[in-house]
C-alpha cells in the first residue's frame, strides 16, 4: 500500500517540476510559502482518506473479524458425566455411580485483624479473639470430618485416629516395627539389621492390647484438644516465620540445604526461614549453587522467592469435605455476617433512634409494643457479640472463610462390579471397564455461552447471547444382575483362600442374547480408595514361601529405590537375603486393576475339547459313537532326533473308545485323533469363524485379542497340542462367546454389558439388541454337544462327585492347564491353571458359567478348583430364578 502511495508521489513530483520548469509564474508561485503549505496539508489529507478507504472497503471483513473477538467473551458450559445403572430383581433401575462434589477448606487470616478505613491494623488483641471464636466454632466441623465422614468414605474408629495424627501430626497409635524377611530365613529390621531374635522374642500380645486401648483412649474431648491447638498452629495472623519450598528424596541434596543457616528441613520437606537471612543476595546465590549442582534448577525461580517474609494467606484447612459439613460450614458463615451486618455501630444507632422515636410517638398515638420490644431485645443481644466482633471491623471475621468445590465420580456400592465399571481417576480420566470404553457416549458435550460485550460496561443486551447448551452424558443400564453379581462377590474370597489361588475369574452370561450377567475377579479394589489397593508393606517372615518357593513366582516382590518409588523384584532378588522386599498389601499390586476375563489370556486346557470335538462333528468327520483306539499316549517326533510324548491322564481312555468317551474322561488322544482327522485347514478355519484370535468386542477396555495361528504358521506338534487346549491362549470372555454356540444352537453370539442406553438429548432409551454375528456350527451339531457335556459331568464319576445336583442336570467341562516355566511345563501344584465351564441347565440352559482358578496351590486339579466354585454358583441360579428342570 504504502509502497504504492510512494510510487505515485514521486511520478507526480517528477510531472510537476517539469511543468514548473517550463512556466516560469507557476514556478514561482510553487515555491511560495502559503503554495508549500497547503500542498503539504492536501497531500496529508489524501493520504488519510486512502488510508481510510484501504480499511473500511478493501480491509473491512479482516478488521471486522478481529474487533468481533475482542469484543465477545466466552463461556464455557460444563457437562454432567452420566451415570451407570445395573436392575435388581425387581427390574428397579439401581445408580452404581454418582457425580458428587467435595469442597476443600480454606481461611484468610488477615480477616480476624480489624483495620481502619485505610487498611492498617489497629487491634493486635481483637484479631488474637477473633482468631480464638474461630477455631472454637470450626473445632466441631473438623472433627465430623475426621471421625464420622470423611469425604465420601465412612470412618471407623481407627480411621478416625489416623485422620487425627495426619492432622495434628502426632503419633497417637502404637508403631510396629518394620521386619523384612529377605530370603534364605534372613530377617532384617528397618535399618538393614539382622532381626531374627528380635522378630522372634517380639511380644505380640502386648502390642496388640497397646493399640486397642490406644484406639478407645482417644475420646471426643481429647480430639478436640489436638484439633484446637493444630488450628492454632496452622493459622497465623501475623507473617508466616516459614516459607515451604519443596519436597525432596535426594538425600544428598538434603543434606547440602541443611547446610545453610536459613534452612530448615523437616523429613524431606524444606522450608527457609526469612527471619534468618541477614543478606538476601547472598542467600539466593547459596541456595541457587546447590540447587544448579543436584541438578534443580526448575526450582530456583520458586525457591528464591521464599526469601522474603509473606503474608499468611490462604491457609488450607480440610481437603475432600463431605457436602453435608460443607453445607453446615457455609451456614456457620452466613450467620455469622449476618449478626456481624446486624450489629454494626451505625446499624445499632439507627435501631435505636427508630425505638426512642416510637417511645416518644406513643405518648400521643398507639403503637405495637410487642415490636419495639423485640427491637430492643436485638440490641441487648449484640452486646456480647460486640466484642468479638470488634466496633472498627468493616466485614465480618468469618468472611475470610471460604470452601472451593471440585466434582469427584462416586461408586455408592465400592467395589461392587467394579471391573465391569471401571473408574473415573481425579483428572476425570476414565479407566477401565464401561467406564473407559464408553467415555465419549458418558462424557456428553460441553456448551459455551458467547457474549457482545464492552471493556467498560461489560455484557450488552441479552439479545447479544449465543448460547450452546452443554449436553450431558447418557446414562447407560449394564445386563448385571445385581444379586447374581453380589453372591459371586460374597463367595470368592472364600474360594482364593482355601485353593491358595492367585486369582479367580468368573463370567456368567445368557448364551441366547449374550448379556453378562456377571463377571467378577478377585482379588479386588474400591475404586473410591483406589491408595489402598497398592500398599506396599514389608514382606513379614510368615510370608517367607513367596519368596523361597518356585510357584510363588508370578506373586510380585516389590524393592523400594532411592526416591521412594517401588520397583518389581528380579528373579535373582527375590531370595537374595541382603535385601528388603516389600509385598503389595492386596498381593497382586497395580494388577488388581486389569480385569483378567478379557485381558490375561491362558492355555484353557481340556475345557478346549468340546470345541475340537464339535468342529469333528460338523464337518462330518466323526460322529460322538464312532470308536478310535486309544494306546494312551502319542510320540511326536520334532525332528532332529528330537521326540515327545503326549499322554492320557485317566486310564478309561485305554482301548477302543467312542469320541464321547474322549471327551467324558479328558482323553488328549481322543482330541489328536479327531484333528488328524479334520486337517489344519479345516481346524484353523473353524477357530477363526468362532472368534478365537479376535477381540470380542464385549464393552470393556482393555480387551487383548491374543493369535492363535493359522494352518501355514502353526508346528505340527502344536497343532496336535493346541487339540486339548494347549500351545494356544484364550480369554474367559473368548471361552465364554465359544461355549455359548454349543448351547444356543450354533451360533456366534457377541457378549454385551450394556442393556440401553438413555440419550439424554433426545430423552429416550435406545436398547441394545443382541447381535449374532454369525452361524459356526449346525443346529443339529449343537444339540450333540450340549447332550455330550452332560455325558462329561454325569458318565464320569470324579467330576459328578464334584458338580452333581440332586434333581438338576448340569453340563459342562472341566480343564486342567499346566503353565510353562523355563521352558518346561510344570504340572504341580501352583503350576497349573483350572477351568470348568458350565451349562445351566441342559434342558432348560439359560447361563454359561465360565470359572477360572490361577495358579491353585490346594489342588492342582480343575475337578477340585473350579468345578466346586461352578457347582456352588449354578445352585444359586437355580433357586434364584426358580428353574424347573
Amino acid at each position: 500500500m504504502y509502497k504504492w502511495l510512494s510510487v505515485i508521489y514521486t511520478q507526480s513530483s517528477k510531472k510537476i517540476r517539469k511543468i514548473l520548469r517550463q512556466n516560469k509564474r507557476l514556478k514561482n508561485r510553487y515555491n511560495s510559502p502559503e503554495y508549500i503549505t497547503i500542498t503539504f496539508f492536501g497531500v496529508l489529507f489524501g493520504l488519510i482518506i486512502v488510508r481510510l478507504l484501504w480499511l473500511q472497503v478493501f480491509q473491512e471483513k479482516k478488521y471486522n473479524a478481529i474487533i468481533t473477538d475482542l469484543h465477545y467473551q466466552e463461556s464455557r458450559l460444563t457437562a454432567t458425566r452420566g451415570d451407570i445403572y445395573i436392575h435388581d430383581k425387581g427390574n428397579n433401575p439401581i445408580p452404581i455411580t454418582k457425580n458428587i462434589t467435595l469442597y476443600d477448606l480454606y481461611i484468610e487470616p488477615q480477616y480476624f485483624q480489624p483495620k481502619d478505613e485505610d487498611g492498617n491494623p489497629i487491634d493486635p488483641a481483637a484479631a488474637q479473639t477473633n482468631k480464638e471464636e474461630f477455631i472454637r466454632l470450626l473445632t466441631p466441623f473438623v472433627y465430623k470430618h475426621l471421625c464420622l465422614q470423611f469425604g465420601i468414605l465412612q470412618v471407623t474408629q481407627a480411621q478416625c485416629v489416623n485422620n487425627i495424627e495426619s492432622f495434628a501430626w502426632v503419633e497417637l497409635l502404637p508403631q510396629k516395627p518394620e521386619f523384612f524377611y529377605t530370603g534364605s530365613g534372613m530377617i532384617l529390621d528397618a535399618n538393614n539389621n539382622d532381626a531374627r531374635e528380635e522378630y522372634y522374642s517380639y511380644n505380640r500380645t502386648w502390642y496388640e492390647e497397646d493399640y486397642a486401648q490406644a484406639l478407645s483412649g482417644l475420646t471426643e474431648g481429647r480430639a478436640y484438644d489436638l484439633i484446637h491447638d493444630t488450628l492454632d498452629a496452622k493459622i497465623t495472623i501475623w507473617p508466616k516465620e516459614s516459607n515451604y519450598v519443596w519436597f525432596f528424596t535426594d538425600t544428598n541434596l538434603l543434606n547440602a540445604l541443611k547446610e545453610l543457616s536459613f534452612v530448615e528441613v523437616y523429613g524431606n520437606y524444606v522450608y527457609i526461614i526469612p527471619n534468618n537471612i541477614s543478606n538476601k543476595t547472598t542467600a539466593a546465590n547459596q541456595l541457587t549453587s546447590i540447587l544448579k549442582t543436584y541438578q534443580q534448577d526448575s526450582l530456583i525461580d520458586t525457591a528464591v522467592k521464599q526469601l522474603d517474609v509473606q503474608e499468611n494467606k490462604y491457609v488450607k484447612l480440610l481437603i475432600k469435605v463431605h457436602p453435608d459439613i460443607a453445607n453446615e460450614i457455609a451456614q456457620l458463615k452466613q450467620s455469622y455476617s449476618d449478626i456481624f451486618y446486624q450489629c454494626q455501630p451505625s446499624n445499632l444507632r439507627r435501631l435505636q433512634e427508630r425505638i426512642d422515636n416510637t417511645l416518644e410517638q406513643s405518648k400521643a398515638t398507639i403503637i405495637s409494643w410487642s415490636d419495639t420490644i423485640s427491637r430492643q431485645a436485638d440490641i441487648n443481644e449484640c452486646g456480647d457479640k460486640q466484642n468479638m466482633l470488634g466496633d472498627e471491623m468493616t466485614v465480618p471475621f468469618l468472611h475470610g472463610l471460604w470452601l472451593e468445590s471440585y466434582d469427584i465420580r462416586y461408586y455408592p456400592y465400592n467395589s461392587f462390579a467394579t471391573h465391569a465399571v471401571g473408574m473415573v481417576n481425579s483428572q476425570w480420566q476414565a479407566l477401565y471397564g464401561v467406564e473407559e470404553y464408553m467415555d465419549d457416549t458418558l462424557r456428553g458435550r460441553d456448551g459455551t455461552i458467547i457474549g457482545r460485550s464492552s471493556g467498560v460496561i461489560g455484557s450488552i443486551g441479552a439479545n447479544e447471547f449465543d448460547v450452546k447448551p452443554a449436553i450431558n452424558g447418557d446414562d447407560i443400564y449394564l445386563t448385571i444382575d445385581q444379586n447374581v453379581q453380589k453372591y459371586i462377590e460374597s463367595i470368592l474370597p472364600f474360594y482364593h483362600e482355601q485353593f491358595a489361588s492367585d486369582a479367580i475369574s468368573v463370567i456368567v452370561m445368557d448364551p441366547f442374547t449374550g448379556a453378562i450377567k456377571a463377571t467378577a475377579n478377585y482379588p479386588t479394589y474400591n475404586p473410591n480408595n483406589i491408595n489402598s489397593a497398592v500398599r506396599y508393606l514389608p514382606l513379614d517372615p510368615t510370608q517367607a514361601y513367596i519368596a523361597d518357593r518356585e510357584d510363588y513366582i508370578d506373586v510380585h516382590l516389590f524393592i523400594q529405590q532411592d526416591d521412594g518409588t517401588m520397583r518389581k523384584a528380579t528373579t535373582e532378588e527375590r531370595s537374595d537375603p541382603t535385601i528388603r522386599k516389600r509385598i503389595a498389601e492386596n498381593t497382586y499390586g497395580s494388577e488388581v486393576f486389569v480385569d483378567k476375563t478379557i485381558k490375561y489370556a491362558y492355555e484353557p486346557g481340556s475345557v478346549f475339547k468340546p470345541i475340537t470335538t464339535a468342529i469333528g462333528i460338523d464337518s462330518d468327520e466323526i460322529s460322538l459313537y464312532d470308536f478310535y483306539h486309544d494306546d494312551g499316549e502319542v510320540k511326536i517326533d520334532i525332528g532332529n532326533g528330537i521326540e515327545f510324548t503326549i499322554r492320557n491322564v485317566s486310564s478309561s481312555c485305554l482301548g477302543d473308545k467312542t469320541y464321547l468317551n474322549a471327551l467324558t474322561f479328558s482323553c488328549n488322544v481322543g482330541m489328536i485323533s479327531i484333528i488328524q482327522k479334520i486337517g489344519r485347514p479345516i481346524f484353523y478355519n473353524y477357530l477363526e469363524k468362532i472368534g478365537f484370535g479376535h477381540k470380542t468386542n464385549v464393552e470393556l477396555a482393555g480387551e487383548e485379542e491374543w493369535f492363535i495361528g493359522t494352518a501355514n504358521t502353526v508346528s505340527f506338534s502344536r497343532f496336535l497340542n493346541n487339540s486339548f487346549g494347549l500351545g494356544l491362549r484364550a480369554t474367559p470372555m473368548q471361552l465364554a462367546q465359544a461355549f455359548s454356540s454349543l448351547v444356543n444352537g450354533g451360533n456366534l453370539i457377541k457378549p454385551t454389558i450394556i442393556e440401553q442406553i438413555y440419550d439424554q438429548e433426545k430423552q429416550t432409551f435406545i436398547p441394545n439388541d443382541p447381535i449374532i454375528l454369525r452361524r459356526v456350527f449346525k443346529e443339529e451339531t449343537a444339540n450333540e454337544i450340549k447332550e455330550a457335556l452332560f455325558e462329561a459331568v454325569e458318565g464320569n464319576p470324579e467330576t459328578k462327585g464334584q458338580v452333581h445336583l440332586e434333581w438338576f442336570s448340569l453340563a459342562g467341562k472341566t480343564g486342567t492347564a499346566e503353565i510353562v516355566y523355563k521352558g518346561k511345563y510344570r504340572g504341580t501344584d501352583g503350576r497349573t491353571n483350572g477351568s470348568f465351564i458350565g451349562v445351566v441347565t441342559e434342558d432348560n440352559p439359560q447361563y454359561i458359567i465360565v470359572v477360572q482358578v490361577r495358579r491353585p496351590r490346594w489342588r492342582r486339579w480343575g475337578t477340585y478348583t473350579a468345578a466346586p466354585l461352578f457347582k456352588d454358583i449354578a445352585s444359586f441360579l437355580i433357586s434364584y430364578d426358580l428353574i424347573q428342570e
